[in-house]
């Protein structure tokens, strides 16, 4: 679902094997119109500040629970605020 993140940059890097076994999984930038294909090794980096969703990842039954679908590594940055006296 549409949502945005509690930082101020969020960075998104997927894996996955070769060749794809599942369709979806693409990032989308919802008020841009912008979609970013899921693809293996791919990074993002934006704000995480705009809205985005994912799409749903869907597998046949037979490749279910066998650890060849999508996988994210996200990560978020955030600045500490210093008190400085």
């Amino acid at each position: 679902s549409k949502h945005n993140d509690d930082a101020h940059i969020t960075i998104l890097t997927w894996f996955h094997r070769t060749p794809k076994a599942f369709s979806g999984g693409n990032l989308t930038f919802d008020d841009y119109d912008l979609t970013i294909d899921c693809s293996h090794n791919r990074m993002v980096a934006f704000p995480s500040i705009i809205f985005h969703s994912v799409d749903k990842v869907i597998m046949e039954d037979k490749d279910i629970g066998k650890g060849i679908g999508r996988w994210c590594m996200s990560q978020f940055g955030h600045t500490v605020d210093t008190v400085v006296q």
